[in-house]
């Protein structure tokens, strides 16, 4: 969940940091950090980077816990709780979303949502990944290249998740990911599948009983040529439908949970704003407090920002989407400033 917020900022005060770079990696020893600038931002990264209280891994737990593409209680408890699958969300969270959806869909019908892929920056080089956002909503899962089938019929309501292989050079190159088993374990889907057999197990659906087909187009690519495959070859008078009016619908009421997690989002954006207002001076550039948003809210727990900030010193601030940031700053302008954390 993100919170996000506009903000003029005076520029006042001559200030003229350097900021050092380095073209290689390198590694460094862990040591007290000083001050980020004279105004005393230390202050600015006191808060836990949890709203809540972790429970410690036991020394008698006996085999460690099996490893996924993402924190989980037992292999990070300084970021989950005991029960969570995510910040403040447990599996009984997303279960209960879940249900509500599934309440408010029609009797016979598949609900499909892809996640988002893999993209690249250059051949073999990654950008880090983010969730589609409603696919994280229902299911809490952050790998990228899966699925998630809502099955409701007759029989009942069912949640299918379809991952990735086991993969020995994925493992080497980028670590752990969900498989079938684990998928189970920590997502509670009814059943787990490998996500090469999602055409086969729509299209035996389709034929089966022509349910109505909600599908999120234009999310991945790839599976996107598998759903067009499937509809080659199945019946042809399928009802195909959009699935973000219903997502919207359903994210449109807030349960206890999303809310501390908004104020929590709100928080951290409020001391992110302080600590830009605090180093905002003549002759920095709009990145610098970009920067130090940033910096600041990660120390607090978020991945990112919620969205790429608008950071805009005087005519910059009419620019509706202004997000290049790179202008310095000058005595007497305002800076504009529309940013938010991104908390979950």
């Amino acid at each position: 969940l993100s919170s996000g917020w506009g903000a003029a900022l005076l520029c006042s005060q001559r200030f003229s940091p350097r900021w050092p770079c380095r073209d290689h990696c390198f590694s460094f020893p862990v040591a007290a950090a000083a001050p980020l600038t004279r105004r005393g931002l230390s202050s600015y990264w006191s808060s836990p980077a949890s709203s809540s209280t972790p429970a410690p891994l036991s020394a008698d737990s006996g085999a460690a816990p099996p490893l996924i593409g993402q924190p989980t209680a037992a292999s990070h408890p300084h970021i989950l709780g005991p029960k969570e699958v995510a910040k403040g969300l447990t599996a009984e969270d997303f279960a209960g979303r879940r249900a509500m959806l599934a309440a408010a869909l029609p009797a016979n019908c598949l609900f499909v949502l892809p996640s988002y892929p893999t993209r690249y920056m250059t051949h073999d080089i990654p950008h880090v990944f983010r969730q589609e956002s409603n696919f994280r909503f229902l299911t809490g899962l952050e790998d990228p290249g899966c699925a998630m089938v809502l099955e409701k019929n007759a029989d009942g309501v069912s949640f299918h998740l379809f991952v990735a292989p086991h993969s020995p050079e994925h493992l080497l190159w980028h670590g752990y990911r969900t498989d079938t088993t684990t998928a189970a374990m920590f997502f509670h889907c009814d059943q787990a599948h490998e996500i090469g057999n999602l055409g086969d197990f729509l299209l035996t659906r389709l034929l089966r009983s022509k349910p109505v087909l909600f599908y999120a187009a234009k999310v991945n690519p790839e599976i996107d040529e598998t759903l067009h495959s499937v509809l080659t070859k199945g019946p042809q008078d399928i009802s195909l439908q959009d699935p973000w009016p219903w997502m919207q619908e359903l994210r449109r009421v807030k349960s206890a949970a999303d809310l501390a997690l908004m104020r929590h989002a709100a928080e951290i954006s409020r001391v992110a704003f302080a600590a830009g207002m605090a180093v905002t001076t003549p002759g920095l550039c709009e990145h610098h407090l970009y920067a130090v948003m940033e910096f600041v809210a990660r120390l607090r727990g978020c991945a990112t920002l919620a969205y790429p900030p608008v950071v805009a010193g005087g005519p910059n601030g009419l620019v509706i989407h202004y997000i290049k940031n790179t202008q310095k700053l000058v005595a007497g302008d305002l800076v504009l400033v529309d940013a938010g954390a991104e908390y979950h």
